[in-house]
């Protein structure tokens, strides 16, 4: 019975819909046999141990301090019971704006992946990212959400230094392509630069194309006045530091009494709210401690709007206007953020030949493989079978990649370098292993003659094939659906018809290339 107590306990704190009745839990259109909290549950080889004569699916057990569902197998699968289903609540909360995930390093907690179960079982569509200083999580957190079919938006928490000693973060979401080229600015001075904070001036020069959200957690509202904003943030955070708590309420009190919008968001760190141990296990690591909370965690739309009316006296009831507002803001903001990366087409620059080059070759593709065959002739290497089945294989890649004009890039600057007598090393990493890359003089290390693996340094895994709009779709030879217009088609066939002939006369040894 105490077993029991536990679990149904379990289910109502974390939302989950689910009936203990009998020693048996039925969820999600199943039935699990619950394991006693006495019983044994693995052995030494890790295998499940608990059985039963019960007719059910599976078994539920707690197992330090978490509870598990495990199928009628021995092989244990350790599937966590929370985010399961949907959460027992009211109504969804339509967006949320306020992850802080691993990828903030030593303050946020989780994997995407996880975030996004929760958001998928609260009902949310529409999630979005402000870690401090980082926009390192962007195409991976894009694509789990593409996936899940969830709308993802992109925005940094940034420090920002107001002059006179003042320095407090902002929100800054993404709308469209140029407000995350000006946050790309605005993270480079952080993260290249090396500051700790940008200037207030700086943020109002690139202020297009971002939605400008101040934290009360971090600006005194005496300061916000001067400054241009959008909105404020609507957190509910509790600070174990009671001073730090009072002045916060009171900072937060002047932010409501203002003409300033909120927006229903806040910032969260973990996911559940026993999680924020974790959190703190990060600063001891770290060796930077910051004000304690135990409630920054990914909330349903009940548990956060019951903390907003917490803010109020008992009877106060203007915070339905409050609540109100706030929400349609939230709306506001996401129907404007509307950017998304670009995962389809690459963005290497485009290799231009000099007047000299376009007048002994047509195409970029022939000065490609003239400098190859006229690295064979600098380096004296004889044109043996094992060159040329290499040879063949890697130009195949290049192809496939389409990135003959950054291998054309590279060998200009290097070429630069040399005749301006710039010291250029002989190649790091896996880069020695590229025949190619030896033969246009890019390293001065022949794979060869140390048995090093093309496929270290590029292999078909990592180069696609490239979409064009306006096209028409054909199947490659790894079942992948491509797009490709008519010149496409011509371009590839040619370079195709081009290499082999190239391979094939190296072979010969002849010199009936032109070029």
């Amino acid at each position: 019975m105490k077993n029991e107590r536990r679990l149904e306990e379990y289910l109502m704190k974390n939302l989950l819909k689910g009936k203990v009745e009998d020693g048996v839990l039925t969820f999600n259109g199943e039935r699990f046999y619950i394991v006693d909290e006495q019983a044994k549950i693995f052995d030494e080889d890790f295998k499940f141990l608990p059985s039963t004569d019960a007719d059910v699916d599976g078994y539920v057990y707690i197992f330090g301090g978490r509870w598990y569902t495990q199928d009628l197998e021995t092989n244990v699968r350790m599937e966590e019971l929370k985010h399961r289903g949907s959460a027992c609540q009211r109504r969804p909360m339509s967006a949320f704006l306020g992850i802080h995930s691993g990828h903030e390093l030593l303050n946020g907690v989780g994997l995407y992946k996880d975030w996004i179960k929760k958001a998928k079982f609260l009902g949310v569509e529409t999630l979005g990212i402000c870690e401090k200083h980082t926009l390192s999580g962007v195409i991976e957190f894009q694509n789990l959400c593409e996936k899940n079919d969830i709308k993802p938006i992109f925005g940094m928490s940034l420090a920002v230094d107001a002059g006179m000693g003042q320095t407090y973060d902002l929100k800054l979401y993404v709308k469209n392509f140029s407000g995350w080229l000006n946050l790309l600015r605005l993270s480079k001075e952080i993260n290249v630069e090396g500051r700790s904070s940008v200037k207030i001036e700086e943020v109002e020069v690139a202020r297009e194309g971002l939605i400008v959200i101040c934290d009360p957690k971090t600006m005194d509202y005496k300061h916000v006045k001067d400054y241009f904003m959008d909105y404020y943030l609507l957190d509910t955070v509790e600070f174990e530091n009671e001073e730090k708590d009072a002045w916060y309420v009171e900072n937060l009190k002047a932010f409501l009494q203002s003409s300033m919008g909120p927006v229903a968001s806040y910032d969260a760190y973990y996911l559940d709210q026993p999680d924020y141990v974790a959190r703190e296990i990060l600063w001891a690591v770290a060796k930077v401690y910051s004000l304690k909370s135990k409630n920054q965690y990914f909330k349903s739309f009940n548990q956060y709007a019951v903390e907003v009316i917490k803010l109020f006296e008992p009877g106060n009831e203007s915070w339905k206007t409050l609540w109100g507002e706030a929400t349609k803001n939230l709306e506001l903001v996401t129907s404007q953020c509307n950017f998304l990366y670009d995962t389809v087409n690459r963005r290497l620059p485009k290799y231009v030949m000099t007047e000299e080059e376009s007048e002994r070759f047509e195409t970029k593709e022939q000065l490609f493989l003239h400098l190859i065959k006229k690295g064979f002739e600098e380096r004296k290497i004889e044109k043996s079978q094992e060159y040329i089945d290499r040879l063949k294989e890697e130009i195949r890649v290049l192809q496939k990649g389409d990135v003959l004009d950054y291998f054309l890039v590279l060998y200009d600057i290097i070429r630069f370098a040399k005749k301006e007598k710039i010291l250029v090393g002989i190649g790091r990493g896996s880069a020695g292993g590229s025949l190619v890359s030896f033969l246009l003089g890019l390293i001065q290390i022949n794979p060869l003659d140390f048995d090093l693996l093309f496929e270290r340094f590029l292999n078909d895994g990592r180069m696609g094939y490239m979409k064009e709009c306006d096209a028409f779709e054909i199947e490659n030879e790894d079942g992948e659906t491509v797009t490709l217009n008519e010149g496409s088609l011509l371009r590839i066939e040619r370079r195709e018809k081009e290499m082999i002939i190239f391979v094939e006369e190296l072979r010969e040894g002849d010199n009936i290339l032109k070029y």
